[in-house]
């Protein structure tokens, strides 16, 4: 079972911060070479520089999505309500 980043749960919660650390820079790794596939396939691009603004944009969309979901499940288990920054469609 993974938790909502894509870390896998019995690695985040061994307490081994070694293993977590290389857990999350392998996901990040995989994550921006999949989304350096799409641009580059979707958007015909012949150069990592021709679309770095649109990665880390992503990047920084999945970081905020991420951290709502977060926010929202902290509030959850206070008994309050969280509202998101993005509206639903855009998340």
């Amino acid at each position: 079972m993974t938790e909502p980043h894509g870390i896998p749960r019995n690695v985040v919660h061994t307490g081994n911060n070694e293993i977590a650390k290389e857990v999350t820079r392998t996901v990040f790794e995989q994550t921006f070479k999949n989304i350096d596939d799409i641009l580059h396939k979707d958007a015909g691009c012949t150069s990592e520089l021709e679309y770095t603004e649109q990665s880390s944009w992503l990047l920084f969309l999945k970081y905020l999505d991420a951290l709502e979901h977060d926010k929202a499940a902290e509030a959850e288990f206070e008994g309050k309500t969280y509202s998101f920054i993005l509206n639903e469609a855009f998340r």
